[in-house]
């Protein structure tokens, strides 16, 4: 016969054994912080502003400079009419803050659809690699994840993105129970947050997105 001092006893472990599942379960990493961290200082830093205000030259200039390495640009360049037409930066902005979170391993580019290359040939590679792309119906969107969708009218499909195709991709900040909460540059013409829905079991499912790049660095 179990005592009562038992029972409270194997309750206590139980709680204590959830308690620690919840903890690890949704632990993240240094650099899965600072990259969420990262994203939302940047979008608190563009309220009030747009791409051609001169205030945020040196900010877009530093998306391309120190993501990517192109440094010929100026601050006044980059915020004239049409520039950003030519050069768009949002995948400049997803590098960025990758680099600049201490994700070195992410393979940054000017164009989403090089990176989503890159690491959906990590997943076939080394599925353990830093970085890997799945199908949105394979991976739950967690913190510091990258989602990307369709854009400019282009069809891409998870394992059949083309070089230079029109794309977009998103940080993800937040989840919550029935949507997610993502930073992406170049939205409006700022850096902007925006909600996307998820379906009932917890993948997400929203108009264009295609792919989830998973973040494990």
């Amino acid at each position: 016969m179990v005592t009562k001092k038992a029972t409270y006893w194997i309750i206590g472990i139980a709680v204590t054994g959830l308690a620690f599942y919840y903890l690890f379960r949704n632990k993240m990493s240094k650099t899965q912080r600072q990259i969420v961290f990262q994203a939302e200082a940047e979008a608190d830093k563009w309220r009030g502003y747009t791409e051609n205000d001169p205030a945020v030259g040196n900010i877009i200039n530093q998306y391309w400079c120190d993501g990517l390495g192109y440094c010929s640009f100026t601050n006044s360049q980059v915020v004239e009419d049409g520039f950003n037409d030519e050069y768009p930066w949002s995948a400049a902005f997803v590098s960025w803050v990758m680099k600049a979170s201490g994700a070195d391993s992410f393979p940054a580019d000017a164009s989403h659809s090089n990176y989503i290359i890159e690491t959906t040939i990590n997943r076939e590679v080394d599925p353990k690699s830093d970085f890997t792309a799945w199908a949105l119906g394979e991976q739950k969107p967690e913190p510091s994840d990258i989602v990307c969708a369709n854009r400019g009218g282009s069809n891409a499909t998870y394992g059949n993105v083309v070089s230079g195709m029109p794309l977009h991709c998103d940080i993800v900040t937040k989840v919550n129970s029935d949507t997610i909460e993502v930073v992406g540059g170049n939205i409006n013409n700022r850096v902007e947050r925006k909600t996307l829905n998820l379906n009932s079991d917890g993948f997400l499912s929203h108009d264009k997105y295609f792919t989830i790049i998973k973040n494990n660095a």
